[in-house]
Parts: structure tokens; C-alpha cells; sequence
């Protein structure tokens, strides 16, 4: 076949949409011996080539990111062209991965909430943190399918709102170890100390399900950080709450810390 870097902009798009898509004489340089995955041989050619080839090799994968957006591919392929985006730190397809997020039309779809969760998670591998009010949208749209993800999300604008979300989120054990999993992360990326997540997991275990809650208690007591005695259900008046009082609900902070805010139920809220 030849060499994707003497091919036109056109021919170089149809065997970049092939491989990925595994499909015809494309899927053919794809070495299953060595269980190569269809976005490695691309991202060599990038990190490989010239300034020209680059350039194409750039537009194209933008346009099959805005194409997948539009006539949904499957989520194995996406996923690829996912992990092509990552591997070559392609920034420039944040832009049309918002678009996939911000628009609703892939959920009705088969896959595509599937789709969705892997446009969420590539734009995090971008580093990509986005804001507060385009993660809360994401947590009613796909919250409760994807809990680590919109975590992870929340958590890149304000950890501690993250936490209070948490409740919302998790509805398993299993649930919760998936948002588990992305503590050591990102403690190292937040600059985050165990001790404050243990605190902030105090905060909040005790609007958990119980198998979420015994999950949380797991993780740190496996790793000596018991979190010792919680009380469940436990109303707490905080500052902002007095200051409503006070003040008649006028010229009060916005509180969203789940170390102040009121608790009703066990459920942290915004004041």
C-alpha cells in the first residue's frame, strides 16, 4: 500500500478514518502479532514526519473528530481515534470534542452515550478542564453512567465541590471504586495530601449508600488511614446558614465547600 506520507490530503483522510475504523486495505498495516492497536502506526507517522505532512495529517483527524460527532462510529473506533488524540497531544481537537459534548443529539443514539463518555474522556486526557457549569450539565446528562469521569471533571474545577456531587453520582460499591481509583491521580495533579481527602470523604460519607460508604472505608483503611467514626445523618448548622439568617438572604457568600455549608439529610448544600 502506499506510504501514507506521500498520499494527498484526501487519500491520507481515507486511511486514517480506514485504520482506525479497521476496515479494507488500510487495516492491512495493522500488526495484530504484536497486538499493535490501530492508533499506533498514526501517531508514529506524526511524531515521525515533516512539517507538511503534519499539517495534513492535523486537518484530517480534525475532520474525522467533527464526522464521528456527526454519523456515529462505533465506540471501539472512536475510542482509537480517542487514544490517537491523546498519544500525539493533538490540542486542537478540544474544540470539536466540546461540540460532541455540549450537543445531545449523539444520546439518542445506540451507542451514543458510549460515544459521549469517550468525547468526556479524551477531553480530559487533553488536559482540558473546562468549567464548573459545563461538568454539573454533564453530571444530569450521563452522571450516573460515567460517576468517575464526571468526578474527575468537577474535581479539575473545585475539589471540594466535587465531594459534595459525590452523593449524586455513586450508587455502588462498585461506583465508588471506580471514583476511588482516581484519588492517587489526583492528589498527585491537585496537589491534594490523603489526610484532606480523608476529610473530605468524612464529610460526606455519611450521605453514601451503604456498600458506596464501606468502599470508602476500604480504601483508606488498606492504605492506614482509617476514617474512624462517622456519624450518619447528622445535621449541621453552618455560617453561611446563620449569616441567611441574619441578613434576610441578602448580601450573603456563596458557600460551596463541603467543610460550610448546611446539611439536610446527609446531603451537602450549595448556599
Amino acid at each position: 500500500m502506499k506510504d501514507p506520507r506521500q498520499m494527498t490530503f484526501g487519500e491520507l483522510k481515507k486511511w486514517l478514518s480506514d485504520h482506525l475504523q479497521m476496515r479494507g486495505a488500510a487495516a492491512a498495516d495493522i500488526n495484530m502479532r504484536r497486538d499493535e492497536s490501530p492508533y499506533e502506526r498514526p501517531v508514529e507517522l506524526w511524531k515521525s514526519s515533516g512539517d507538511e505532512f503534519r499539517s495534513n495529517f492535523k486537518r484530517a483527524v480534525m475532520d474525522l473528530v467533527a464526522e464521528a460527532g456527526a454519523t456515529p462510529w462505533e465506540p471501539e473506533h472512536f475510542h482509537e481515534l480517542g487514544l490517537l488524540l491523546e498519544a500525539a497531544d493533538l490540542w486542537e481537537a478540544v474544540g470539536p470534542l466540546e461540540d460532541i459534548a455540549h450537543s445531545t443529539r449523539l444520546l439518542s443514539h445506540e451507542d451514543g452515550p458510549q460515544l459521549h463518555m469517550l468525547a468526556l474522556r479524551t477531553l480530559l486526557a487533553l488536559r482540558w478542564k473546562g468549567t464548573l457549569d459545563f461538568w454539573l450539565a454533564q453530571k444530569e446528562l450521563v452522571g450516573t453512567r460515567w460517576p468517575g469521569i464526571i468526578f474527575e471533571g468537577l474535581a479539575q474545577q473545585d475539589v471540594e465541590i466535587a465531594f459534595e456531587q459525590l452523593p449524586d453520582l455513586v450508587s455502588s460499591g462498585e461506583a465508588m471504586r471506580e471514583v476511588l481509583n482516581l484519588f492517587p491521580g489526583l492528589m498527585r495533579d491537585l496537589k491534594v495530601s490523603i489526610s484532606s481527602m480523608r476529610e473530605m470523604c468524612r464529610d460526606t460519607i455519611g450521605a453514601l449508600r451503604p456498600e458506596a460508604a464501606e468502599a470508602v472505608r476500604e480504601w483508606f483503611r488498606l492504605r492506614n488511614y482509617p476514617l474512624g467514626d462517622v456519624a450518619l445523618g447528622v445535621t449541621y448548622v453552618s455560617l453561611s446558614v446563620a449569616l441567611r439568617g441574619f441578613l434576610g438572604n441578602e448580601s450573603e457568600p456563596r458557600v460551596l465547600s463541603p467543610m460550610l455549608c448546611a446539611r439536610a439529610n446527609g446531603r451537602c448544600l450549595a448556599s
